[in-house]
Parts: C-alpha cells; sequence; structure tokens
C-alpha cells in the first residue's frame, strides 16, 4: 500500500503575488493499492461532488505524467480522503496536482528532479506559488527563470507565528478571480508590491514581526478581488492585540491572518466581518507543514 500526503497552502500572502506559498497542515490523502481493477473512492471535502474517473484532477494530472514518462499506469484502487476546502484559495487543486505527479513517482519508485516536477505541473497551473509550497512544505518562493528553468526556495517560518483562516461558505473560482485583475501595473505599484515583499521578507528573517501590518500590504490583487470577497477591505483593516496581518489566502475567498496570540478574539472578529455581509464563515487555527508531499510505502 502506498499513502500520498499533500498539504493545503495559501499563496501571495500580500504582495508576493504569483511568489509566496506557505504550506498549512490540511491534507489531501492518497491511499494506494494495486488491484485487478480501477476503483476510485472520495472522502471529505468534494467528495458528492468530485468525479471518480479519469475526469478526477488527480488521475488526469497521473495519465499525463504517465504518458510523460512512457509508461501505462496499473490497474489501482485509490481511497482519496480530502479535508481541503475547494475553491476556497486554500490550494486544493495543486494539492491534487502535486498528488497526480507522486503516484506516478510512487509507482516508478523514483523522486523527480525539480524541473522535471514542475514542468508537470506547470501543464495544469502555470504559477508554481501553491505548488512549490504542497510540494516541499514550509514557506516558499517559486520562480521560472529567464532559461525556462524553475527555482523553489524553501524558508524557515518562525514558530512564534501561527496562522488562521477565516473560511466563508461561498466558493471563488480562481479563473474568475484572475479575469478581475489588470493587464500591467503602473511603476509606482510595481514599486510598491515589490518593497513590500521585500520587506515581509526581511521582517521575517530579523523577526522583526511588527513591520508585517505594513509588509503584508499588497496593490497588485487584493483591491481588484475585494468585490468578488464582501468584507475584505474590512478584514485587512482590521487592527487587534495579537494579529500581526491579515490577506487574502491566494485568489480567495478565504483570509489568512498571522497571529501570535489572542487567536479566539481575533477569529470571532473576522468571523463577525462576514456576518455583516450575511456569510457563515468558521475559521481554523493551522500551524505551518514543514515536510510538504510525503509518499509512504507499506
Amino acid at each position: 500500500m502506498i499513502e500520498i500526503k499533500v498539504p493545503a497552502s495559501s499563496a501571495n500572502l500580500g504582495a508576493g503575488f504569483d511568489c509566496f506559498g506557505l504550506a498549512l497542515e490540511l491534507f489531501l490523502t492518497l491511499e494506494i493499492n494495486f488491484s485487478e481493477s480501477w476503483k476510485v473512492e472520495l472522502f471529505g471535502q468534494g467528495a458528492n461532488t468530485l468525479p471518480t474517473t479519469e475526469k478526477n484532477l488527480i488521475l488526469k494530472v497521473a495519465q499525463f505524467v504517465a504518458d510523460g514518462e512512457g509508461i501505462t499506469l496499473p490497474a489501482l484502487h485509490i481511497k482519496i480522503d480530502n479535508q481541503i476546502p475547494l475553491a476556497r484559495g486554500l490550494g486544493s487543486s495543486a494539492a491534487a496536482i502535486v498528488a497526480g505527479i507522486s503516484l506516478v513517482e510512487a509507482i516508478l519508485e523514483k523522486e523527480f528532479a525539480t524541473s522535471k516536477f514542475f514542468h508537470y505541473a506547470k501543464a495544469f497551473e502555470n504559477h508554481f506559488d501553491n505548488t512549490s509550497a504542497a510540494r516541499y512544505g514550509g514557506f516558499t518562493l517559486a520562480l521560472e527563470s529567464n532559461q525556462d528553468d524553475i527555482l523553489i526556495l524553501k524558508q524557515a517560518w518562525p514558530e512564534k507565528i501561527k496562522t488562521l483562516v477565516t473560511i466563508p461558505n461561498f466558493q471563488l473560482n480562481t479563473e474568475k478571480a484572475r479575469s478581475v485583475l489588470p493587464a500591467s501595473y503602473s511603476r509606482k505599484d510595481a514599486v510598491f508590491n515589490l518593497q513590500h515583499a521585500l520587506l515581509f521578507q526581511a521582517a521575517l528573517m530579523q523577526e522583526k514581526y511588527d513591520l508585517i501590518g505594513e509588509a503584508i500590504l499588497d496593490c497588485w490583487h487584493q483591491p481588484f478581488r475585494a468585490p468578488l470577497v464582501p468584507g475584505l477591505e474590512q478584514a485587512l483593516r482590521l487592527k487587534i492585540h495579537g494579529l500581526l496581518g491579515t490577506a487574502l489566502s491566494g485568489s480567495g475567498p478565504t483570509l489568512l491572518a498571522l497571529i501570535t496570540e489572542n487567536f479566539d478574539e481575533i477569529a470571532k472578529n473576522l468571523v463577525k466581518i462576514f456576518a455583516q455581509h450575511n456569510i457563515d464563515a468558521e475559521t481554523k487555527l493551522l500551524s505551518v507543514d514543514k515536510q510538504g508531499r510525503t509518499i509512504k510505502q507499506y
């Protein structure tokens, strides 16, 4: 039996648009057994709506990678337990993509190099913020170089900073959230995000966490997505003891709050903001996953 486990992830973290990723301890787990015929069982999030056929994203990715590697997938019995909310900005698609590639790695009993792994991932998601965090865990920075090489840097995340996600009860399609973004930005806005992304990195490295409230500000994506997420602007301005800063998680609609203490009060305030717009929401206090994707054989 093979077990593949992939964490959820939050992308952007404010100004690090399409660059920063953070792996979170909420998991997509596959239990795989070789079988005489194909069988796929779904549990958890999406169990009643996602396909169990080759249209399932995990299987679609696995077949694409198998074709790329020149192999035929054997018949498998796969139990998929997904705890990552769908279309909420917590990397559910990225986790499925990483799981599909990992399935072929497990069958071949080899680990792909970073360039090959993300070459396959790019066919399904052409930015690497979520997939890099899902694959390697921790706080990651991902980019594609001028030589078409894919660079992933994994960095330490401070134990003191916890993550609180506030998940509203509506979905937001990534394509829709990207469609509202402008095709280009002014020099002023480009410099603003560059400065704040660098400040975010420096604040973490130098443990100057009081600067995160400023460093997490962004003018590239959150202002344009605010109409799609009622209460977002209010949540981004929230100031309360123990709250370092709040950002839209990926393309939303989930909010990611970086906090050090006062968890219950912060959660109550974020839920209240959505409630003011007649939207129910739940909160989860999540640790940062340090391992990323794991493959175990029994």
